[in-house]
């Protein structure tokens, strides 16, 4: 008759060791766990910086992308107002608005330039530059872009899309003379944050015959390229506002 298990049975046997490592997949994952407690021990120690940590673990990030830099008559969004001497006259007018400060020059090839700036940091948040009184519709800034030449069929095709519009924005000072105005934005890919408007007028004169004949078709060959503004996104919102409708194809866009 055999004797009934011991109630000890389940404790573990030395006399089965042998048996007990021939479980190869047991091997593995004691062998496993053996390596990571000591690879952690490891790197406790050495108390490891960021990139070694990155390196260790394959986990290197790709270069960071160069921010692209964009700007208008030689001044950058961004800048230091020290920038501002390039430009070597004084501004005819300046005002102060609240924390900002606004600088309107008169170039010296023609056209005008109007940047506000924290009186905070120093920095530049708004530049444009218009055509009118330019000696000469000469590219200026932006390659293909030319005042007074430039249509909005032309912007389309350049950019891919009509961009977007801020639709809190109080009309411009520019459309009591009875011109057309319309004013394009998109956001400046790589550019922390900046945004660029084009903004497309008719002519006063222009604008009274097309309406005078009831003209309504063909709108996107009369709207010339009058004015550019780069500017940060964030200043925009507050002087603009938040809401925007865009076009169905817009994306961001890229000038260089």
């Amino acid at each position: 008759m055999e004797s009934e298990p011991s109630k000890n049975s389940h404790k573990f046997n030395p006399s089965s060791i042998k048996d007990f490592f021939k479980n190869k997949d047991l091997i593995v994952v004691i062998y496993l766990v053996v390596v990571l407690v000591a690879a952690s021990n490891f790197l406790q120690e050495k108390s490891i910086s960021d990139h070694e940590y990155q390196i260790a673990t394959g986990s290197v990030p790709g270069p960071a992308k160069e921010l692209l830099k964009y700007s208008l008559s030689g001044i950058s969004i961004g800048d230091d107002i020290s920038s501002l001497s390039i430009l070597s006259r004084l501004p005819p007018i300046k005002e102060n608005i609240g924390d900002y400060t606004s600088e309107k020059y008169s170039l010296k090839e023609g056209g005008k330039l109007h940047l506000i700036y924290s009186r905070n940091d120093k920095k530049i948040l708004y530049i444009a530059t218009d055509w009118e009184d330019l000696k000469t519709s000469i590219p200026r800034d932006f390659e293909g872009f030319v005042y007074g030449k430039t249509t909005l069929k032309d912007l389309n095709h350049k950019t891919g899309s009509n961009g977007y519009a801020y639709t809190e924005i109080p009309p411009l000072p520019d459309s009591d003379d009875g011109s057309m105005i319309t004013l394009n934005s998109y956001d400046l890919e790589d550019s922390n944050n900046q945004v660029v408007t084009f903004v497309m007028r008719v002519t006063p004169s222009r604008a009274r015959y097309l309406n005078g004949n009831n003209i309504s078709t063909g709108m996107d060959d009369e709207f010339k390229l009058f004015s550019v503004i780069l500017a940060d996104s964030s200043y925009l919102t507050q002087i603009w506002g938040q809401n925007k409708t865009q076009d169905k194809n817009y994306k961001p866009i890229r000038l260089h």
